[in-house]
């Protein structure tokens, strides 16, 4: 949800309409977005700006502006036939958007509609969560490696200096579990997230162990985790150690933990 004027945007996952609460009149009021199947939208990413509210939708692979003032809902055509983008992130009047199929990453101009595609050149596998240090774009994939590209660049600057105990959690058959700690590339991408706070690029695990910590300016990447077991991270709900919540003055990431059921918060600034 998101707060704008007097209304609360509720932005939906699985529902495929939009719904708009009046503060001043405790009153819900519905929107219906005009697609051909009621599908769920799948939406996990907004920014907010004046009257104006954009997100991307996973399951169209377009981009919703919903003018809140008048209460309507414009759908962009899909960015690409060969895209599926899980995350993005708005730098100025775009929205930057890497390919989970590939090494591309795509740009959408929120004034005009203009799409523009990079390849990165270099990366071998495919590209998922990203974040913007006010120069050069981090990225990270489905391989234990970690980008940094500059719009203009055909390929990105590689690191893969990882924590020698960052490692996969993996289920195989049968049941059986594994901690693999030498796996170049990974079956699910090993991070959920990438955030930019306090000079820092901070990497929210998936089906790994570490929250890892990128420095911007020393390229140093050290990890933060616990003692936990392929088992017990796998056969939880989500199947994972942490979801991101929130971010709040520049500075706290706050972390849901599913191991103590319980939020954490990370200072970016003293750790």
């Amino acid at each position: 949800c998101v707060k704008v004027g007097n209304y609360i945007v509720c932005l939906p996952s699985y529902q495929s309409n939009i719904f708009f609460y009046n503060i001043k009149n405790n009153s819900f009021q519905q929107i219906e977005v005009d697609i051909p199947k009621k599908i769920p939208l799948s939406i996990y990413h907004y920014w907010h700006d004046s009257e104006y509210v954009y997100c991307f939708s996973r399951s169209l692979q377009s981009i919703l502006t919903i003018d809140v003032k008048n209460k309507k809902v414009v759908i962009s055509k899909r960015i690409d036939e060969q895209i599926n983008a899980m995350y993005a992130v708005k730098v100025g009047r775009c929205l930057w958007m890497p390919n989970s199929l590939d090494n591309r990453i795509f740009s959408y101009n929120l004034d005009n509609g203009r799409v523009d595609e990079y390849v990165l050149s270099n990366v071998k596998g495919k590209l998922y969560a990203i974040c913007y240090d006010g120069e050069k774009f981090w990225l990270t994939g489905n391989r234990r490696e970690i980008y940094l590209w500059k719009k203009g660049d055909d390929s990105a600057i590689v690191f893969d200096d990882f924590p020698k105990k960052f490692a996969e959690y993996v289920m195989h058959e049968k049941g059986v579990y594994s901690t693999n700690f030498m796996n170049m590339e990974f079956k699910e991408p090993p991070f959920n997230h990438c955030l930019f706070l306090n000079g820092s690029i901070w990497c929210i695990p998936f089906q790994t162990n570490m929250i890892l910590k990128i420095e911007k300016n020393t390229y140093k990447i050290s990890g933060i985790g616990d003692d936990e077991t392929a088992r017990e991270v796998l056969s939880r709900d989500y199947n994972q150690k942490y979801l991101l919540e929130y971010v709040r003055e520049g500075r706290y990431i706050g972390l849901f933990s599913l191991r103590k059921n319980s939020i954490f918060e990370l200072d970016t600034q003293n750790n």
